[in-house]
């Protein structure tokens, strides 16, 4: 099984530390978030009543988002 670490933007420090900790574990790819900030911002109300569009649907972030600044996630293995 692949691993993905996803290091929030910012923190050079973590991505180094968990790049030298799984240094040789090829399985496990460490990469930077891409957002870069929140795409979606108020405009009123969407031409359409799409619910879609109304809310966020994404879930809450994970705990290690906020407290250790990555999220590790499984992945396809490259072909």
């Amino acid at each position: 099984m692949a691993y993905l670490v996803i290091v929030r933007r910012g923190d050079p420090g973590r991505f180094e530390a968990l790049a030298a900790g799984f240094h040789g574990t090829p399985e496990v790819t460490i990469c930077w978030v891409r957002r870069q900030e929140e795409r979606r911002v108020g405009r009123g109300q969407p031409s359409t009543p799409d619910r879609r569009h109304t809310r966020d649907r994404r879930g809450p972030p994970p705990a290690s988002w906020a407290a250790l600044d990555f999220v590790m996630t499984t992945a396809e293995a490259p072909p």
